[in-house]
Parts: structure tokens; sequence; C-alpha cells
């Protein structure tokens, strides 16, 4: 990988990069896909598509918007552990022919993307869009140092500040 994509990944705080591994909530840390969950689900309704190094894999990202004016950068993927929350839709579908329902973390219910689901009997694909920056890299989030200490916080009503005691 080029030191510059590297930079533009980091300016614009995606921290997926990765050679291996798994993307997990960035709210909670649940595990949601794998590297071989992410495959291509192209759609017409893309108002922007690019190619970004997800896991070391290059992966279609496109831009959506919703009836809302919303815009999402979503990656497709086979599976996601997430929940699927109330029914599923037909109208104002990205992808023509699904059904769309709204998923979310399992552990603490963000919204994470949508399952679409194609007609019985139809040859087409089930798959998950995930929006992108509700996701980050887990060996991205295990490499963020904690702070010296053993991790517990003061907090005690008037906790003594070392820093500025004689």
């Amino acid at each position: 990988m080029k030191w510059n994509t590297v930079i533009i990944l980091l300016l614009s705080g995606s921290f997926i990069i990765s050679t291996e591994g798994q993307l997990i909530c960035r709210v909670c840390g649940q595990r949601i896909i794998d590297k071989d969950d992410i495959v291509e689900h192209p759609t017409e309704h893309s108002l922007h598509s690019y190619y970004q190094n997800v896991l070391g894999k290059d992966a279609l990202v496109q831009r959506l918007k919703n009836p809302a004016e919303i815009k999402f950068d979503i990656i497709t993927t086979k599976r996601a552990l997430t929940l699927l929350q109330g029914q599923s839709y037909s109208s104002d579908t990205w992808f023509p022919g699904m059904r769309w329902t709204l998923a979310t973390c399992k552990t603490c219910q963000t919204h994470l993307g949508w399952h679409f689901q194609a007609p019985a009997g139809s040859l087409k694909e089930n798959f998950y869009g995930l929006i992108l920056e509700r996701l980050v890299s887990k060996d991205y989030a295990d490499s963020i140092v904690m702070a010296p200490g053993d991790g517990k916080r003061d907090t005690s009503p008037n906790p003594k500040r070392k820093l500025f005691l004689p």
C-alpha cells in the first residue's frame, strides 16, 4: 500500500485499512463482518462510486441518498451479524426489485445499514448494505493505545492532581 493512500484514508476518518480481520461496530466493538463477506452489488442509484481498501480488499463504495436527502457511503456484504428491525419495504429501494429492512448492531442497536432481500424464487442473492462510517477495523481498534495507569478513573469529589502538587 502506498503512503498517500494511508494518509488520505486517515484524513477521511475511515480507519478501516487492514489486510485481514473484521469490521466491528464503531460504537460498541461488536463483530459485524469478516473480510470474506465483502461483495459487489452495484446500483444505478449511486450518486458516486469508488473503490477503497477495506480489510486489504478493494471494495466498491457507493454514495446513496435516501428520500430525506441523507447521504450514506455503503459497502455491500453477503452476510452481517446484525439485527433486522421492523418490516421490509419495497418502496424507495436503491436496488430495484429488492426489499429492504433496517439492520442494527445486535449489542448497541446503532443503525448500521440495511438488509436487501430478493423476491421469492428470484435468482438474485440477498445482501447487506452497510454504512462505512459506522464501522471500523478490529485491527485498528485494537491498536489504539490506552493511557498509562490501571484504567480506573478517580471519581472522588476532589481528585488530587499530582501534576500540580509539590
